[in-house]
């Protein structure tokens, strides 16, 4: 599996053809009529850096964005009245459109484009990430030990129960890798008794 940021127009399309599938057809959390041609797409597109999770095949199997604030805001600013950005804060962008394919899902394919995310948004300086994230998917980070801060109260948005939330990439990266070393020692403990 491959990750990485998105290149080519065709890739971008093919981006938006995976967001049309799972969110309207298979979430069902967009009207399908509102994209004809088959690509879901938002204003925010325009002010992002896209990503991809790309099979050995060659078939895009996942994508996220990083958005750039600008004079549309982000969403996570705009849909919850309650942020306030912390004053350690520098350089920001909110992360959305996190999917992966049905056909391969599971956590590796995530945990690989947060990764690619990562050290993008670390090589561009960047320190912090707000996302929009469903409560039960935000539980599940911090139970592995993801480092993410509520960034204030929940509500029902974009087809789920969602809570505003950032993280601090560094602290982030510091948590991916602490997890990759507690994986490495129980795999070496299962294989060597």
């Amino acid at each position: 599996m491959e990750y990485r940021v998105v290149k080519t127009l065709k890739e971008k399309e093919d981006v938006f053809r995976l967001r049309y599938r799972v969110f309207c057809l298979e979430k069902k959390w967009l009207n399908p009529e509102e994209y004809p041609d088959g690509k879901e797409t938002d204003e925010y597109d325009q002010h992002s850096v896209h990503f991809l999770a790309q099979n050995d095949t060659g078939k895009i199997v996942g994508t996220a964005r990083a958005i750039f604030p600008s004079e549309l805001g982000l969403p996570v600013l705009n849909n919850f009245t309650d942020i306030a950005i912390p004053d350690h804060v520098e350089r920001y962008v909110e992360l959305s459109r996190l999917i992966v394919a049905k056909e391969t899902r599971g956590l590796t394919a995530t945990i690989g484009l947060l990764k690619s995310i990562l050290n993008w948004c670390l090589d561009e300086g960047i320190t912090t990430a707000f996302v929009i994230v469903e409560e039960r998917m935000l539980n599940f980070l911090l139970r592995l030990g993801y480092p993410f801060q509520k960034a204030g109260q929940g509500k029902f948005y974009f087809g789920a129960y969602t809570i505003p939330a950032y993280v601090t990439l560094s602290e982030l990266n510091k948590a991916l890798q602490l997890l990759n070393i507690k994986k490495q020692k129980l795999f070496v403990e299962i294989l060597i008794p």
